[in-house]
């Protein structure tokens, strides 16, 4: 495979030949592109996934709560002490 260009004078330079294929995939290719980064988005997504990691760490320790509640006194016991709470009496 031969990579023939032109210059401006119209002259082809078949200096640049690749010979077999690891010629070809030491080549290098240079891409410029100009990225732009929106802190405020990037901060509303960070806070957006400690809140939902925090979120999840709170449901999974009051679900170990209500558990460890059902192990040691039994459910009958959880609903009277819920009615108990809610009610006053």
């Amino acid at each position: 495979m031969a990579c023939n260009y032109k210059d401006k004078q119209g002259a082809t330079d078949h200096t640049n030949q690749f010979t077999d294929q690891e010629d070809i995939m030491k080549s290098k290719t240079v891409i410029n592109e100009n990225v732009t980064v929106d802190v405020t988005e990037e901060i509303m997504g960070f806070g957006l996934k400690v809140g939902a990691v925090l979120s999840a760490l709170i449901g999974i320790w009051g679900l170990a709560c209500l558990l460890a509640g059902l192990v040691n006194f039994g459910p009958l016991e959880m609903i009277k002490g819920w009615f108990t709470a809610i009610t006053g009496f």
